[in-house]
C-alpha cells in the first residue's frame, strides 16, 4: 500500500473499537499523521471534532482503510465556527435551533453525583430499562460515542462490585 502526503485513513486505535479517521501529514521510513478525535463540546448536538496537535506515527499494519485524495467534505464532515472545530452533518439535531457551541461537563469527578446507597431503590422497570439499553443500536457518531461511555462506565462498577 503506497501512502501519500494529505491521505486520510482509518487507523487501528487503542481505545477506539472502531478505529480512528487521520491525515497523513509526512510519509518517510514511518508515516506521520494527526488524529481526527472527538472533543467534549456539542453543535446542534453533535459532536464537535478537530485534529489533534499532536503528531503520531504509524505503520502500515495500523491501517483499516485508506481514501487517496478525499477530502473531509467526502464523508459529510463540515467545518464549523473556525478552522479547527468539524462535526458530521449528519448528526446533527434539526431539533436545535440554538447554534451555540456547548461544552460537556467533564466526568473525571464522579463524586458531584454519587448519593448514599440508603433509601436509594432501583426504578420498578430497571430490567426493562436494561433490556431496552442492551437492544439500542446507537445509528450517529455522538450516540455511539456515548453508550460506549455508558457501557464502559457500567463495567468498570460491576468489576469493582465483583472484587467486594
Amino acid at each position: 500500500m503506497i501512502v501519500n502526503v494529505d491521505d486520510v485513513l482509518k487507523v487501528n486505535v487503542e481505545d477506539y473499537d472502531e478505529g480512528l479517521f487521520a491525515k497523513v501529514i509526512d510519509v518517510n521510513d514511518k508515516i506521520l499523521v494527526k488524529y481526527f478525535v472527538p472533543t467534549n463540546k456539542l453543535y446542534k448536538n453533535a459532536t464537535i471534532y478537530e485534529f489533534e496537535n499532536k503528531i503520531n506515527t504509524i505503520d502500515n499494519e495500523c491501517i483499516l482503510e485508506q481514501y487517496e485524495g478525499w477530502t473531509l467534505d467526502d464523508f459529510g464532515v463540515k467545518n464549523i465556527k473556525g478552522d479547527h472545530m468539524f462535526i458530521f452533518e449528519s448528526d446533527i439535531n434539526s431539533d436545535f435551533s440554538d447554534s451555540d457551541i456547548e461544552e460537556l461537563e467533564d466526568d473525571s469527578d464522579t463524586n458531584s453525583f454519587m448519593t448514599d446507597d440508603e433509601g436509594n431503590e432501583f426504578p420498578c422497570d430497571s430490567a426493562k430499562i436494561d433490556e431496552d439499553w442492551n437492544k439500542w443500536k446507537p445509528k450517529t457518531t455522538g450516540e455511539k460515542i456515548f453508550k460506549k461511555k455508558i457501557d464502559e462506565l457500567e463495567a468498570r462498577y460491576r468489576h469493582m462490585n465483583d472484587d467486594f
